[in-house]
């Protein structure tokens, strides 16, 4: 049967498929910006009821960013109280408590969201070991995906050095902290950042690429 959650829970689980988040930033005004996406419409004490009620069902744990932070694990239990208390956290104080998913609130937002994993694509950035350099990161059970990301890395201001492109597969691959496939397609390359076009400018194959909605049937 398909798990049925309220909005909040949903948005809740949503947020942290791919890692966790400070619970700090939840009870932020400015949340819904900063996760460009409609806000989780509960007020403080709502937030804490819907957070205590997933703890309760196992289905998100808490961690300190010192012992994993947005990776987890996510173990950890708090009380009504604590979960209060790291909602009002310092967003300067060294360590923050973190939510997110646990293997079985995985298991459950996953049976609720129905993503098509054929169609996932890790998109990150970093610095080369010498820090001369920034280093574009692309990773998708499809190898096809990835190989047409790198052909539109133009559209996300990403100049490519065509001598430093690489290519790996990995097996498994750990897509996310929770969720592991049986492999990857690994493209990384050496980039500089250029001015690049607006969003709504870009070639439509590419933005339907990078459109969430059609990897996840509920994002």
């Amino acid at each position: 049967m398909e798990p049925r959650f309220t909005r909040g829970e949903y948005w809740l689980l949503e947020t942290v498929f791919e890692g966790g988040r400070p619970l700090r930033c939840l009870n932020e005004p400015g949340v819904a910006s900063a996760l460009n996406k409609p806000g989780h419409g509960l007020d403080r004490n709502a937030l804490a009821d819907t957070l205590e009620r997933l703890l309760r069902t196992g289905l998100v744990g808490f961690s300190r960013i010192s012992t994993g932070g947005c990776e987890g694990p996510f173990i950890h239990g708090l009380d009504r109280a604590e979960i209060v208390a790291a909602l009002d956290e310092d967003h300067e104080a060294l360590d923050e408590s973190y939510y997110g998913l646990t293997p079985e609130g995985g298991r459950q937002w996953e049976a609720f969201a129905a993503p098509n994993w054929d169609r996932y694509v890790e998109r990150h950035e970093r610095p080369s070991r010498s820090g001369r350099w920034t280093i574009g990161v692309l990773i998708s059970p499809v190898r096809d995906q990835v190989e047409r990301l790198l052909e539109g890395a133009q559209y996300m201001g990403h100049a490519v050095d065509p001598k430093y492109v690489h290519h790996r597969l990995i097996r498994p691959w750990q897509a996310t902290y929770w969720k592991q496939l049986p492999h990857g397609y690994l493209v990384s390359y050496r980039f500089d950042k250029v001015e690049h076009r607006r969003w709504d400018e870009n070639p439509h194959w590419f933005m339907e690429l990078i459109d969430n909605r059609r990897w996840c049937r509920w994002i």
